[in-house]
């Protein structure tokens, strides 16, 4: 984790969620001693933007 992030959340992201669940699972060991909350787009960016601007073409 970047100097200076104590406390802040992370969020991990791409296009499926693929990625940034298999980053999660490798990052999760490091952040458990930490205040952080680590999470990712489950469903990748797409379906994120989706479902907070449903009004918008994909």
């Amino acid at each position: 984790m970047p100097a200076g992030t104590r406390g802040t959340d992370l969020v991990l992201n791409c296009k499926a969620g693929t990625r940034s669940a298999a980053a999660l699972a490798r990052l999760r060991p490091s952040s458990a001693r930490r205040e952080e909350n680590v999470g990712h787009l489950e469903d990748g960016v797409p379906a994120s933007a989706a479902q907070l601007e449903p009004e918008k073409p994909a």
